[in-house]
């Protein structure tokens, strides 16, 4: 049976995880950082060092940085913020030099990572990261801090309609009854998640122009983009 404990006290410890879809074996056991966070006190910084002593087995000791427990928290949420942040920063550009006729390739050398121009971002971990912020700062009544988060869901939004409008545009204003080929659909390349990837918005926009899609994944099975379409376009779906 069970036992009755009146004084029990159980330390929470904070070890949030940084995998990437498709190889999160390699970065459980090669990770770049672990982050460990727990309270301030003494119960919680040796609930913390048992954690570390944990991931020492594998990992090397300069890698494990330790924190309070908001703050790692907190770091996880910013660190996807930032780079949610970076990728709809270079495809705000690839807008501006559009219009211009600048070759957004050039002007992006000025980096590498994330500072490639696409569709925009996908998966579940950056627009719940960046929703969660939103709703932090607006319960912090900071109004302003809010709204710049939001903005970069906004311009991710505007990345898969101006992506659209322009398929619309080249096919002379009209995809009625027209065949478009859509070759990728998961959010990332070899990995059969489409979980809020932008090919769902973009072929939902196409199926309410009554295009008929014919999409191919090798990782995505065609029941499950059946599915995702319907859920964006339920009386269009043509396929």
């Amino acid at each position: 049976g069970f036992r009755e404990v009146s004084s029990s006290v159980v330390e929470v410890v904070s070890c949030p995880e940084f995998l990437s879809q498709g190889s999160a074996i390699h970065d459980i056991l090669n990770p770049d950082r672990v982050l460990i966070g727990a309270q301030g006190t003494e119960r919680g910084r040796r609930a913390m060092g048992i954690v570390s002593w944990l991931y020492e087995q594998f990992v090397p000791r300069e890698r494990i940085i330790t924190a309070g427990l908001f703050s790692t928290e907190l770091a996880k949420l910013a660190a996807n913020a930032l780079l949610a942040q970076r990728v709809s920063s270079i495809n705000s550009v690839s807008a501006i030099c559009e219009a211009l006729g600048a070759d957004c390739q050039q002007v992006a050398r000025i980096g590498s990572h994330f500072l490639v121009p696409g569709v925009g971002f996908g998966g579940s971990s950056f627009t719940k990261d960046l929703l969660s912020l939103v709703y932090l700062c607006y319960s912090l009544n900071m109004p302003e801090v809010a709204s710049y988060r939001e903005e970069i869901l906004t311009i991710n939004d505007f990345q898969r309609r101006r992506f659209s409008k322009s398929v619309l545009r080249s096919l002379f204003d009209t995809l009625a009854d027209k065949r478009i080929a859509v070759f990728g659909f998961a959010y990332k390349k070899n990995t059969s998640d489409p979980r809020d990837s932008p090919a769902i918005y973009i072929c939902g926009d196409m199926l309410t122009e009554h295009a008929m899609l014919s999409v191919y994944d090798p990782h995505v099975p065609g029941a499950t983009i059946r599915a995702s379409l319907t859920d964006v376009a339920p009386a269009s779906v043509n396929m």
